[in-house]
């Protein structure tokens, strides 16, 4: 192996790892918690996340999900929304932490105790710029349990450019050692 191979793979090495919200998380933990639709969430969506929480629950143990038909006792809300990609940001789905009343937290600040995930019909569709729709759900509900972007790991769930790789579908060992570290 040449000097340059080595130092190539060294930098690779260092790099790898998992980013936080300053450490704040879902108050509460993962486990025994409850998602549900809203209307708008068609059965491609409800599919992509029902194996989403799988990926998450079969990669640690940490995070155990279940599905609700009552609002009022879910932690995660899933709405599909026609507006999120057209908004002038590009996004294809987004993550909401939230208070107990729903009202947006900033999660660099402080710890909530909800959240919504908001997924694009591009999304749910795989459209060009939204290809990966498992992974995107996975994406979003990395972020509701308290991790932020690896943008230098390019096989990370939490991976700032996840939309467009579909070959990643499933939590790495950087996605579940960032859950590990927080819970």
């Amino acid at each position: 192996m040449t000097v340059a191979a080595i130092l190539g793979l060294a930098a690779v090495l260092a790099m790898s790892g998992f980013q936080t919200f300053n450490d704040h998380v879902l108050s509460g933990g993962l486990v025994g918690r409850y998602y549900w639709f809203d209307g708008s969430a068609s059965a491609a969506l409800e599919n992509r996340t029902y194996s989403a929480k799988w990926s998450w629950g079969n990669a640690t143990s940490l995070i155990a999900l279940g599905e609700t038909t009552a609002s009022a006792s879910a932690t995660f809300r899933v709405y599909q929304s026609s507006t999120i990609f057209g908004n002038g940001e590009g996004y294809c789905a987004r993550a909401v932490p939230a208070n107990t009343s729903w009202v947006e937290v900033n999660p660099d600040a402080t710890n909530w105790s909800r959240a919504k995930l908001v997924i694009g019909n591009e999304a749910v569709s795989g459209a060009p710029g939204c290809a990966n729709s498992l992974g995107i759900v996975e994406h979003e509900f990395g972020h509701t349990f308290g991790l932020a972007h690896i943008g230098y790991n390019g096989w990370a769930v939490m991976n700032d450019w996840i939309a467009g790789r579909t070959d990643i579908t499933a939590p790495t060992v950087d996605d579940i050692n960032g859950i590990q570290d927080l819970y």
